[in-house]
């Protein structure tokens, strides 16, 4: 018995090593599209439409693998209702990409918030897991809330086009989950204890 025990939590540890190493690799992939939006946003017009529809489709897909692929574990419990909404906007955003230039701040916005909100509940599962990590994870998704709202606020556009804003703030993101995602692999086996 204790052996399945153990070979149980083996298991679930590789699969939740493999959840944070797909997001640091998405993560790696976002900064580097964020630094191409930052250098050629004059040149890249449109096309930033189908390029955040494709990261919104990507990020949704990662986040409904999870879920399925949980195996019970309450930590990615949500992530089927952000992995829909941001396949959903992604797919809106690549039929529409022309009308998506003039509300770009707006929906990259949207898409941080929800980011956030889906950090803010990892961040109250560890706190209810009593997870020393939970409020490194509950303030970096307050932080992207908040850089969600300055997006759509932003206050910025007199020396800052929205399209390098959205560059900005891809990078910002990116490296916040980078460090997050490091961070939870290196206490994997606590959290697996915890939430599986």
């Amino acid at each position: 018995m204790a052996r399945i025990i153990r070979e149980s939590g083996s298991k679930n540890i590789r699969k939740f090593n493999n959840f944070t190493t797909s997001s640091i690799v998405a993560s790696v992939v976002n900064i580097i599209i964020g630094v191409l939006v930052f250098i050629f946003s004059e040149q890249i017009g449109t096309l930033i439409g189908y390029i955040g529809g494709l990261i919104f489709i990507y990020t949704g897909i990662l986040a409904i693998y999870k879920f399925i692929k949980r195996d019970g574990a309450k930590l990615y419990s949500l992530n089927i209702i952000f992995g829909i909404l941001s396949v959903i906007l992604g797919v809106v955003i690549i039929f529409v990409p022309t009308s998506v230039i003039s509300y770009i701040n707006i929906i990259f916005g949207i898409f941080l918030i929800i980011l956030g909100g889906n950090k803010v509940t990892y961040g109250i599962w560890f706190k209810i897991g009593d997870d020393a990590s939970w409020s490194i994870t509950l303030v970096s998704g307050i932080m992207l809330i908040l850089f969600g709202v300055l997006l759509i606020a932003n206050p910025f556009e007199s020396f800052m086009t929205a399209t390098k804003l959205v560059g900005v703030f891809l990078i910002l993101y990116s490296v916040l989950d980078i460090t997050t995602a490091i961070m939870l692999r290196r206490r994997s086996e606590d959290i697996v204890k915890i939430f599986w």
